[in-house]
Formats: C-alpha cells, structure tokens, sequence
C-alpha cells in the first residue's frame, strides 16, 4: 500500500529578471565549472508561522525578479559552442523555475521524522538534461505547512558557483525582500559575448578528479547505492574535549579552523574502520576561498586533496589533523588546466561531510559548535552512528 504524499497541490512557474538581459550574452563555464556539471546543491530553510506571516507567493516572487537582474546566469539555459561543443551558459532570461507547494503537517510534525529523505518533497530538483537547452539551472520551491510556517527550498547546479555562491544567492534574495537591494546590477564573471580558453593539459589528474564515463547532455551520475544523509549538532564543549584528549591542542590552529579539521580528522578515522583502509586513503577537502565583496556565483572554492601513508583507521586524531592541516593539496589550479575536465568530475559519490556554523553561531561568538551533516551510502549510517557514538560520545 501506497501512503499518500503530505505534499500536495504542487505548482510550477518561471520567474524572468525585472530587465531583459540582451541578446548575445553569454557565462564562459571554466574547467573547474564543468568538473562540477554532474552535482547539484540543495539546500532547505524552514520559517515557523511568527516569522511566514503575511508571506503570500507575490511577496516571495517579487524580490526575484531583481535578484536575477544581478545573477543573470541563474536564469540562463546550457549551450554548446559549434566549434568543439564545449558548453557555455545562454544568458537568455529562460528563468527559474519556482515550485509552490502545500504540506499537511506542522513544521514541528517535519522535523520530527527520523529519516530526513523526506525532506527531497521540499526541494524540487531535476538533473540537467536531456534536453539541455530547455533545463532550469535553479528551482526554489516554496512549501506552506497546516500551521502557517513555510519552507524554501533551493536546488542549484553546482556548474553555476559553489555552494558558498549558492548561499549568497538566497540571502541576496531575502536582502531584497527586506528591502535591501544592490544600488547596481553585478557583471558575472566570464560573461562576454565571446567564448575562448586555452586546450591546455597536465601529464598527472589531481587526486579529486574522478574519470567518469560519457554522459551526453544528461547530466547526472548513475548511482546505484542508496545514499542517507544524517545531521547533528557538536558543541563548543564536546569539540574541546576531544581537542584535549587527542592532544591536538598543540596545532597552533586558530579555534575556527582547528574545529574544522579535527571533525574531518574524526569522520576520516570513522568512516576509515567501517570501509576499510583501501576506499580510505585520500580525501577531497573543499573550503571557502575568500571573495570578499564578491557576490557573484561562481566556483572558486579551493579543492584540496589529503593522501595518508598510513593506516587511518588507527591513527590519532591529532595526526590525521595535522596531515589535514600541513598536507592538504591545493587542486584547484590544477584542475583549471584540465581542458578535458569536461571528462571528469569531482570525486562526491563515495559520500560527503558538510561541516556548518552551529545554531546562532554569530550571535554568540562561535560559541555553540558546529551543525555536521553526513551523506553515506545507507548501510554505512548506522556503523558511523555507532562508531561516533562509542568513541565520542556524539548522537
């Protein structure tokens, strides 16, 4: 038996910038950009009923058709160029598709669910492809619960900026619905009207490349484990303690940054006993490189490699940490020579580890830990639960 969706009355629209874009406008996809073409970032913000009221679908959609004026290529469709097919971004103003949507339970009832695999019915995404030329890059989905709360839910292609641009994105658009707007309109980056890069080549991939196999203009990995994704919450307290008990005090880290690290070190050590050493040797690492004053999407993360000679499984935390800190490979460069980048992509499909601000972070200094969100094949969720659990006492 079929239960039957709490998501309901769903409807789709397009928004268009507030000003046509011209024509011959075109967003230059760098090879970083197209070894991102077969991920998408999504993301769900939940309000309660004191924060949505007198929020109607006029007062969500207004604010975008300004917003897009400043992010023209969100609102664009995938192109090929005629000379050697390489894609590009048509400025065309073929919009984001905006998702309404009705669900009968409460905020609260939502966030009560155990498996949060549930949450996709907020976040209405479809991969690019096949027919590239008619796919949204970008779909919001607004969602209204029985007891008035509301929740946005945003699917960006990551070919278009990395996740830091996809946050910059949403809360350039809540600036604007509090009345904040830009004083100009921002030029993207690599948007011209001519599309030329150097055919450049190294003799080594990086570690994070991946080759995969041909995928035509349907732009999606085929992935046949089931991934779960699973969240918690490490207090400032719990973060210290381990700190001390790994002896990883003596980095000489600043506070952000030596939590930072010593999570990745924890989930490597854990992830390490459960799959064993061969599918744990090296990590990709992707960080925010700081754009200050730039708004823009783009993807200009650095994208970072660790190798261990060793076995992780049974290493301290202050080593795999320090190895994070002093060994990580910067690959960022590297990747944008890859002309052929076109063939590979970056290597997400064993799992992620997002590593957030904890609840009001800002408010109080930094003082309430870190949000950790795990995405995993579903048979490794359990072990990892057990495995944080039994050695650290999180979940």
């Amino acid at each position: 038996m079929v239960s039957e969706s709490p998501v309901h009355d769903v409807k789709l629209s397009s928004v268009v910038p507030a000003r046509t874009t011209g024509d011959d406008k075109v967003h230059e996809l760098t090879n970083t950009d197209l070894a991102m073409k077969l991920h998408y970032i999504k993301a769900l913000y939940f309000f309660n009923s004191d924060a949505a009221r007198g929020i109607d679908i006029f007062t969500l959609k207004k604010p975008m058709f300004y917003l897009l004026d400043r992010h023209v290529a969100a609102s664009g469709r995938i192109r090929r160029q005629p000379d050697d097919g390489r894609p590009l971004i048509k400025c065309n103003d073929g919009g984001v598709r905006t998702v309404e949507a009705r669900c009968g339970k409460t905020v609260d009832e939502w966030l009560a669910a155990d498996d949060r695999s549930v949450d996709d019915r907020l976040v209405y995404s479809e991969a690019l492809g096949p027919d590239l030329g008619f796919s949204p890059l970008v779909y919001v989905q607004f969602t209204w619960f029985k007891c008035g709360g509301l929740s946005v839910g945003l699917s960006w292609a990551h070919i278009l900026g990395d996740a830091f641009s996809a946050s910059a994105f949403i809360n350039m658009w809540g600036q604007i619905m509090a009345g904040h707007v830009p004083p100009q309109p921002l030029k993207m980056p690599n948007t011209t009207n001519n599309c030329q890069f150097p055919h450049s080549s190294i003799s080594q991939k990086p570690f994070s490349l991946k080759m995969v196999d041909p995928v035509g203009d349907c732009w999606t990995i085929a992935n046949s484990c089931e991934m779960k994704s699973h969240s918690f919450h490490v207090t400032t307290r719990k973060l210290d303690r381990i700190v001390s008990t790994s002896s990883t005090a003596g980095l000489n880290l600043a506070a952000k940054h030596q939590y930072f690290r010593v999570i990745m070190a924890l989930m490597w050590k854990s992830l390490a006993k459960i799959r064993g050493e061969s599918d744990s040797k090296v990590v990709t690492i992707c960080t925010n490189n700081s754009r200050e004053g730039n708004e823009i999407a783009s993807n200009t993360q650095m994208i970072s490699s660790v190798e261990a000679g060793f076995n992780v499984g049974r290493a301290d935390i202050s080593e795999l940490a320090k190895l994070i800190d002093e060994k990580a490979m910067d690959e960022t460069s590297v990747i944008e020579k890859i002309y052929g980048a076109r063939k590979w992509t970056i290597g997400f499909c064993n799992g992620v580890v997002l590593v957030l601000p904890g609840p009001e972070n800002g408010a109080r200094g930094g003082n309430s830990g870190r949000t950790v969100t795990v995405i995993v094949p579903k048979n490794q969720i359990i072990e990892l639960k057990y495995e944080l659990r039994k050695e650290w006492g999180i979940f």
